[in-house]
């Protein structure tokens, strides 16, 4: 029986599939060739295929979200971008634009039961400029977009459900982390979170509030610091001299 061999290019990669030449259409096995081809490249994954179903979830409408950090030279709250390091001049400097928040979404307010569901994340060039007031959060600003998986949506029993976001900001000119809380005080842990609804029909969220704020608590901020790995990128300092010694510097001689 004659064959056609056709060549098919997933995920850029050739793959042959032979295809049978008979005198009337059957796709007998054919399927059973595809079957095959399918299985053995996802094997070749190193997650399965079902652990990049999400759905893309954007606002209900346009938000403001106010991130304010403490000054402590003036002792006071204010929206300007780590003000103890960055200048209003210094807004356009490398530091500033390699600068970054990373906000991430749980299903929980409680670290002992919660699971990281999505993370995102603002750069200095989506914030360049920002002195005062608060980020656009729209359908217009990729970085407002949540994609939440498909496993966690299956799991849940209504439309509607409540999720979590907390913030750090990540300084490139210190490497220091800036961690933040919202607004409420109830001196527990759910403290460092906002609330955002989601709705599943709609694939929208919304949010009450949308306020975070510096965590002035030193003992915590170094725990959270303690707790990121950062590698520090500074200019190289060259030795002086003309001799290295034997106690492991240079020296200039004659």
């Amino acid at each position: 029986m004659l064959r056609q061999k056709i060549k098919i290019s997933p995920n850029g990669t050739d793959a042959n599939v032979n295809i049978l030449f008979k005198s009337k259409y059957n796709l007998g096995g054919l399927s059973e060739d595809v079957e095959k081809l399918v299985t053995d490249k996802t094997s070749e994954n190193i997650n399965d295929t079902v652990d990049g179903e999400n759905l893309r979830f954007t606002p209900l409408t346009t938000y403001s979200l106010a991130v304010y950090f403490y000054n402590t030279g003036t002792t006071t709250y204010q929206t300007n971008v780590a003000p103890n390091e960055f200048a209003s001049s210094a807004i356009t400097s490398t530091a500033f634009l390699n600068s970054f928040y990373v906000y991430k979404i749980f299903d929980s307010q409680f670290e002992n039961d919660q699971n990281l569901l999505y993370t995102g994340y603002l750069n200095g060039y989506d914030f360049n400029g920002y002195s005062s007031g608060a980020y656009s959060w729209n359908n217009d600003v990729e970085y407002a977009d949540i994609h939440i998986p498909n496993s966690f949506i299956s799991e849940l029993t209504g439309n509607t459900f409540n999720l979590y976001m907390k913030i750090n900001f990540y300084s490139a000119k210190s490497g220091k982390v800036y961690p933040f809380s919202g607004v409420t005080t109830t001196n527990t842990e759910s403290d460092l979170y906002n609330k955002l609804t989601f709705t599943a029909t709609t694939k929208q969220y919304k949010v009450s509030t949308f306020t975070f704020k510096e965590i002035k608590n030193i003992t915590y901020a170094n725990l959270v610091n303690d707790s990121v790995d950062s590698l520090s990128i500074e200019k190289q300092a060259y030795p002086s001299g003309n001799t290295f010694t034997t106690g492991g510097i240079y020296e200039t001689i004659g």
